[in-house]
């Protein structure tokens, strides 16, 4: 027996239409004719669902030997409106994925701000001591009491007189 004939064998003694086995793997009933056609064939994916669906090996499904019992399938949950079989799963999965994702870039932004935050300047590699302009003192001086005391080099010293 062909494996496409197997695949109508095994469909209709689960009673189930095209478009029941359609929907209960996630395709159209186009594939699924298709495949019982032989004009196209079942993923892997699909050939596995079908052997548990239908309750024999996958050897039994896509290989030209003899038949063999049907066992009865086990029942399937219903599926949810308008949603293929394990989509729901997939979704969830991808919702998890997503919020340890998110999670970790708000962890790593707040080390970042953190550490941002309480970093202390480091000590200049030089030795010398690095003085922030606010703490300067200024002193006003009056110009009136300073000499122009040009040397004869062209360097000007400016003295206050007290």
């Amino acid at each position: 027996m062909k494996p496409r004939e197997k695949l109508i064998r095994f469909r209709e003694e689960q009673h189930l239409s095209q478009t029941e086995l359609a929907r209960i793997l996630g395709v159209t009933r186009q594939a699924v004719s298709g495949w019982e056609r032989g004009a196209s064939a079942p993923t892997m994916e699909k050939l596995a669902a079908l052997s548990r669906l239908y309750g024999v090996p996958l050897e039994e499904l896509v290989g030209e030997g003899p038949p063999v019992a049907v066992a009865e399938a086990p029942e399937a949950p219903p599926p949810v409106e308008g949603e293929a079989p394990g989509k729901r799963g997939r979704s969830i999965a991808a919702a998890i994925g997503l919020g340890v994702c998110l999670l970790v870039v708000v962890i790593a932004a707040v080390i970042t701000i953190v550490s941002a935050i309480l970093k202390e300047p480091a000590p200049p590699k030089d030795g010398l001591t690095i003085v922030d302009q606010d703490d300067l003192v200024g002193e006003d001086v009056d110009l009136s009491e300073v000499q122009d005391m040009t040397g004869s080099n062209g360097i000007t010293i400016i003295q206050k007189e007290d």
